[in-house]
């Protein structure tokens, strides 16, 4: 292999970590009020609306070329991809309840959280085949993103049919489980890149 590679996967895993970790506070600032989910940003248009649908241009962007190296992985790529699609032509929170564009918007952020949690899980039996020190703290790390993932849209899956009681106590839940799972998302990520050196062992480090 070239020494110097045309396209570098970790520099491009650090990026999508950077827009896990920065696109709910961003898109908050922007609408210039306290919007209840991240998909909000549609309502307010602007640099808010933009900079989401531009975040899910690029998640889409980077996982339609990422391929990992299992099968299983690249489907969930792919749909995680086609996910993030979903999330930025389909702007549900400018819609009516119930509504066909609202409905694919749903359903497309429920796939690409689950797949990104499924990601979680494949990332984990890797570092695992590993056998090294670095490794199994990263996998432990994985595991945590994962169901922490899991657990934010659980929370508000369940409120929703229960009736959303904690809904109506605290009106910005979905907002804030949403950016616990990016949070979760990204760290995974960023992890991944191997460049965090306490959890990455000498031979897998970007030189």
């Amino acid at each position: 292999m070239h020494p110097r590679l045309e396209i570098d996967h970790r520099a491009l895993k650090i990026m999508i970590a950077v827009v896990a970790f920065t696109l709910a506070n961003i898109t908050s600032v922007l609408a210039n009020d306290s919007i209840r989910s991240i998909s909000e940003a549609y309502k307010y248009g602007g640099w808010a609306r933009d900079v989401l649908v531009g975040a899910m241009f690029a998640v889409a962007a980077f996982m339609f070329a990422y391929n990992g190296y299992r099968p299983l992985e690249r489907v969930l790529t792919k749909a995680t991809a086609v996910a993030a699609l979903g999330v930025a032509l389909f702007p549900g929170e400018v819609e009516p309840e119930g509504s066909l564009t609202q409905t694919v918007h749903t359903v497309a952020s429920l796939i690409m959280f689950s797949t990104l949690a499924g990601l979680c899980g494949v990332f984990y039996q890797r570092a695992k085949r590993k056998n090294l020190m670095r490794a199994n703290r990263r996998a432990l790390l994985y595991a945590i993103c994962g169901w922490v993932m899991l657990a934010s849209m659980l929370v508000v899956v369940v409120d929703h049919f229960l009736g959303e009681p904690l809904l109506t106590r605290f009106p910005r839940l979905v907002f804030h489980c949403e950016r616990v799972a990016l949070l979760a998302f990204g760290t995974a990520w960023l992890a991944a890149g191997h460049i965090v050196p306490w959890f990455t062992d000498a031979e897998e480090r970007w030189t």
